[in-house]
């Protein structure tokens, strides 16, 4: 098999991200307002940057885009409030209270584990709280998202559970999602 063979053009990658390049533009602008248009420009800007940078050992395409794209519409948004200083997304920087746009609530996320059964919060609590035995088999997976959910299932082996009972304990987590 030839990997370069195996690679999408840049014009295929393109016809199947637009869909998500407009999504992304949308929830930006039905976040903060602004210009859809401008938004959907900065998108096709990250697609270029996205191609150029993109690891497929590391992630999926659209994760890198929607990330590069995320990142370049928030530099935007600063660099059009002239608040360079004062970054608008609360995951960056020099965030202040102030200049909160919305609320965080974590009440759903409490009430999903609220909702889960013993089996299903572990696993949870396991990703959230990773013991240093966990990021060791994660390492040894790749070390990439893909490499959690299989990491897990050998440790839950190693705890003595069945894989008839991680796999419940996934599809609960998927259920209430």
């Amino acid at each position: 098999m030839n990997p370069v063979e195996d690679t999408p053009s840049v014009e295929r990658r393109y016809e199947e991200a637009k869909g998500l390049i407009y999504h992304t533009a949308y929830k930006f602008w039905l976040l903060y307002g602004g210009e859809l248009e401008e938004y959907s420009s900065i998108g096709h800007l990250a697609f270029m940057k996205t191609v150029n940078s993109y690891d497929s050992e590391k992630t999926k395409f659209s994760t890198w885009l929607r990330t590069t794209m995320w990142q370049m519409l928030n530099d935007f948004k600063d660099f059009e409030r002239g608040r360079d200083d004062e970054p608008l997304s609360p995951r960056r920087k020099g965030y202040r209270d102030s200049d909160k746009v919305m609320e965080i609530n974590p009440t759903p996320l409490l009430d999903l584990l609220d909702e889960l059964d013993e089996d299903g919060h572990e696993i949870v609590r396991l990703v959230l709280e990773t013991p240093k035995e966990l990021q060791s088999l994660i390492e040894s997976e790749g070390n990439t998202m893909k490499a959690v959910k299989p990491a897990l299932v050998v440790h839950m082996k190693d705890k003595g559970w069945s894989g008839a009972r991680t796999g419940r304990a996934f599809k609960e987590i998927r259920s209430k999602l």
